[in-house]
């Protein structure tokens, strides 16, 4: 709860910029930010959640492709590079070869949909997130957008849980 105080007590400048580490989009930082003060992490999660369905897919998109793509070393020392380079940690501990096979695979899916290729990828290892990335390639973009918007929500939840856990 120490740590939910201090995120309720951050200006709005601050808490939008710690909040942008989570999900780079500035409407979902403002909206999760104007929320304050929560009462406990569950109102905080909920607002995030609910305030993530609300994006537009330009939104979406924005925080989508701010993420690292996966393959690829995080570059950075901020707390989004650090969390990304973690998050990625299993994939990025494969083959030269396995990942290789992976950045190809996920330039193929971005060819074909116009974004980054976004997953939940902690304890995911390359052939695993490949075969992510060849299922989510053969659907439709209507469908491929709804699956962008739940990893990114994914992401962005287990993100401001550490958020607020850290303080």
């Amino acid at each position: 709860m120490r740590a939910l105080a201090w995120f309720n007590t951050l200006t709005d400048p601050l808490a939008r910029a710690e909040l942008e580490h989570c999900c780079a989009s500035p409407e979902w930082s403002a909206a999760v930010s104007a929320g304050r003060p929560y009462q406990d992490t569950a109102g905080l999660l909920r607002t995030a959640g609910a305030a993530l369905a609300r994006l537009d897919w330009s939104e979406v998109r924005r925080a989508a492709d701010a993420h690292p793509r996966i393959g690829e070393p995080p570059a950075g020392r901020d707390r989004s590079a650090r969390w990304s380079r973690a998050e990625q940690s299993r994939a990025a501990a494969g083959s030269e070869a396995e990942l290789a096979v992976l950045r190809g695979r996920v330039s193929a899916y971005e060819d074909r949909f116009g974004h980054r290729f976004l997953i939940r990828a902690r304890g995911l290892s390359p052939a695993q997130i490949c075969a992510e990335v060849e299922r989510r390639c053969a659907g439709l973009p209507a469908d491929e957008r709804a699956s962008t918007r739940a990893h990114l929500t994914e992401i962005a939840v287990n993100r401001l849980k550490e958020l607020v856990a850290d303080g």
